[in-house]
């Protein structure tokens, strides 16, 4: 509208039409309902006004898995729209796009997502003895004398309050670095959680978590490492990053590996967990751990 004035008295005004486009946004992440995997797509809407939109789904190579479904988006509000990948038997990765249609635009979104989930108590252990689980720097390197020499039993678990791992892991021979910095150069532990990297250990000045980066300071994350024969039991408890409680669907990065050095002065091997992160350049493919309830 453009209104007219002469002599600050109003002589006429026009109007004309004007399309305002509305700026919407979502993400595609791994979810589970009813113990099934699914894709969920996370819509804000930060408008006053609800939105009529629609969404198309759909797995790429697979034209037969799509749906399209409309929805209202609440305002001021972040809207779950869920969509079933139809997953083989085994299968915990894959792909997914979608595309958001809404008044004055579209918004086209494509992930690779991983399916792993973890329930409050009760998950299958996670066990590393076998010879294929052992790496070491090189073949020449390669020294396992069996699962006496380095193995691995881990259990995973949550509630609202901690993301839990203990882990006994059987090793003939303990071996730490007094500082704990260089912890991972022996036997020790070593964790990815959500962008962020964690040594644990135990030397002569007891159970010991080294932090690589700074963002995890303000981080209470209770911790403890015991010994007892050839087993040392490792125990960590991770909170949820932004302070609120970890629920249902929340999702996070997380893998570790185990270092064996026996008595060298370095670590002479290792075994890992979904992301051999001692290599820098495998951290970033490390899978997403999706919680689920019971």
């Amino acid at each position: 509208m453009q209104l007219y004035r002469e002599d600050g008295a109003l002589t006429g005004c026009d109007t004309r039409d004007i399309r305002l486009t509305t700026a919407l946004d979502f993400t595609l992440r791994p979810a589970f309902r009813w113990g099934e995997p699914r894709v969920r797509a996370d819509i804000a809407n930060p408008t006053a006004s609800p939105i009529e939109a629609s969404i198309r789904f759909r797995v790429p190579g697979s034209p037969e898995k799509t749906a399209a479904m409309p929805v209202t988006l609440p305002a001021l509000a972040t809207s779950h729209v869920y969509f079933d990948p139809e997953l083989a038997e085994g299968e915990s990765r894959g792909e997914a796009e979608a595309v958001l249609t809404f008044p004055g635009g579209t918004v086209r979104r494509s992930s690779k997502l991983d399916w792993i989930a973890l329930k409050p108590a009760g998950n299958p252990p996670v066990i590393l003895q076998e010879r294929s689980d052992y790496i070491a720097p090189s073949r020449i390197l390669f020294q396992w004398d069996g699962p006496a020499d380095l193995s691995v039993k881990a259990n995973l678990d949550w509630d609202e309050r901690h993301f839990k791992l203990t882990a006994d892991v059987t090793d003939d021979v303990h071996s730490a670095d007094p500082d704990p910095a260089l912890l991972w150069q022996r036997d020790s532990m070593q964790l990815w959680f959500d962008g962020m990297l964690f040594d644990l250990g135990l030397n002569e000045r007891g159970a010991v978590l080294f932090r690589h980066d700074k963002k995890s300071a303000g981080m209470k994350i209770p911790f403890s490492v015991v010994r007892e024969g050839n087993t040392t039991r490792y125990r960590i408890a991770f909170p949820k990053p932004d302070g609120s409680p970890w629920k249902e669907n929340d999702t996070v990065r997380f893998a570790f590996i185990v270092n064996d050095a026996d008595l060298g002065a370095e670590r002479k091997g290792w075994m890992y967990y979904l992301s051999d992160i001692g290599d820098p350049r495998c951290r970033p493919a490390t899978p997403e751990i999706t919680l689920v309830k019971e």
